[in-house]
């Protein structure tokens, strides 16, 4: 569900991110695919849909409203549905399972270096770790690599995509396409995309590189946005109408819609709050058993939307059963979490290493058969350690980083206060009796 903190307030395990609870690991590979849907770079909501990225995270069920913008994700079924009260209103919940989930625990007997891995572009990055565990070769330099397949094609390219802006925006001078990406001179701005031919059992992508928004008042349209033909009043309520325009954070949304299926993305303006300067961003427009005709992209906010490439990528899902099902056959069994610690029993037939399906974090360390291992950051953001041949049983166990030196730090700190209290008391003490004894010589 798309609502900040709901794994925290709720319990359960989820992929969601908000403010101090987000790793950097985190961070770093959401960015590496590219995934834009939270209201800040921080605030992830979740893997916008893609289900190699829900798979890989051992994601077993999703919830959405029924009535929602975004259709359900591929390989997803309702299993369950339920009126719920919120804000006053009523509202069906859906929830779905994932046909194809992996449990937090799977294996891989090859490797993809990590010096690869990134050369790769970000559709292609979630096929690649469905074949081969991505991780650092220095860290695992006995199993063999593996070079990726790839079942995606890019369908219109950035030419094709601004000559058919510019076919549409024509003179009206209110969209004007730049050498920098598109200017937009009015409030919110749709473009209609004809995708060429039918493309079957495939995800669409929405690849933007290098896009910056750069916010501009509407003071500098007033020509374009009231015309020729404006009165004095007019130009009095417009004036009134944005004065306060440039004192809000700036953001855009960009809003595209395939078929039935609405996805958004908020891009902050240039130095804004949260802006993060020019970045690469992918929408996955959705999945369909054929392509729709057409495609729309809203733009909601005016000002420059600068970007370098633009592209839309079908993402064939045809072989992803079937590296689902290499995954799945070596992968964990009795898979439990309890508290602090993780376990799990897996086996192997040749040298492998196990992807743990959750954030890398120095607090986490691991034992397999009752031996100490190290563990290494693996596909993105996940951990992984060392198998051997025939059956394994993994535990996982954390521990606050520094939570041993805080408590020896915190004991230490104790112990110097009960002894200062001691002395002070001492002190107290000693003149006390000093006082008495001057009474007494003045008495006598």
């Amino acid at each position: 569900m798309e609502e900040a903190n709901a794994g925290l307030r709720t319990g359960s395990y989820t992929f969601d991110g908000y403010f101090s609870y987000t790793y950097g690991s985190i961070m770093d590979a959401v960015q590496e695919w590219q995934i834009n849907k939270g209201y800040a770079p921080f605030n992830i909501m979740d893997f916008d849909s893609r289900t190699t990225l829900y798979m890989l995270g051992g994601v077993k069920y999703i919830a959405k409203y029924a009535d929602g913008e975004e259709k359900e994700p591929w390989g997803y079924e309702v299993i369950k549905e339920e009126t719920v009260i919120q804000g006053g209103e009523e509202k069906k919940v859906q929830l779905l399972r994932n046909k194809y989930e992996l449990p937090l625990i799977y294996s891989y007997a090859k490797i993809i270096p990590e010096t690869d891995y990134k050369k790769m572009a970000s559709y292609e990055k979630e096929e690649a770790m469905l074949q081969g565990l991505v991780i650092d070769k220095k860290k695992s330099s006995d199993l063999a690599t593996v070079t990726p397949e790839f079942d995606d094609t890019v369908i219109l390219d950035t030419k094709e995509i601004k000559r058919q802006i510019q076919e549409q925006t024509g003179d009206t001078g209110l969209v004007e396409l730049t050498t920098k990406g598109i200017e937009n001179k009015q409030s919110s701005t749709t473009l209609t995309f004809e995708i060429p031919e039918k493309y079957k059992n495939s995800e669409l992508y929405l690849c933007v590189k290098g896009i910056r928004y750069i916010p501009k008042n509407p003071g500098v349209y007033k020509d374009v946005l009231l015309g020729d033909q404006s009165s004095r009043y007019d130009e009095r309520v417009f004036d009134e109408r944005y004065r306060n325009y440039g004192r809000a954070n700036p953001t855009a949304i960009l809003r595209v819609k395939y078929g039935s299926n609405v996805k958004k993305s908020m891009i902050w303006g240039a130095n804004s709050q949260y802006d993060t300067g020019a970045r690469d961003i992918e929408i996955n427009m959705g999945y369909y058993d054929k392509s729709q005709k057409k495609f729309y992209l809203t733009l909601e906010a005016l000002g420059e939307y600068q970007f370098s490439e633009i592209e839309v990528v079908t993402h064939s899902m045809d072989n992803v059963e079937k590296y689902y099902s290499e995954r799945k056959k070596y992968a964990a069994e009795k898979v439990q979490i309890r508290g602090n610690q993780v376990t799990g029993e897996i086996k192997v037939k040749d040298k492998s290493m196990a992807c743990i399906a959750i954030p890398y974090h120095k607090g986490w360390s691991a034992t397999v058969n009752g031996k100490k291992v190290n563990i290494v950051k693996a596909n993105g953001m996940y951990m992984a350690v060392p198998l051997e041949v025939g059956y394994n049983k993994i535990v996982l166990s954390y521990t606050i980083p520094g939570l041993k030196y805080g408590m020896m730090i915190s004991g230490l700190a104790l112990v110097v206060l009960i002894f200062w209290e001691k002395i002070r008391k001492y002190k107290r003490k000693q003149v006390r009796k000093y006082k008495r004894k001057k009474v007494r010589k003045k008495v006598r």
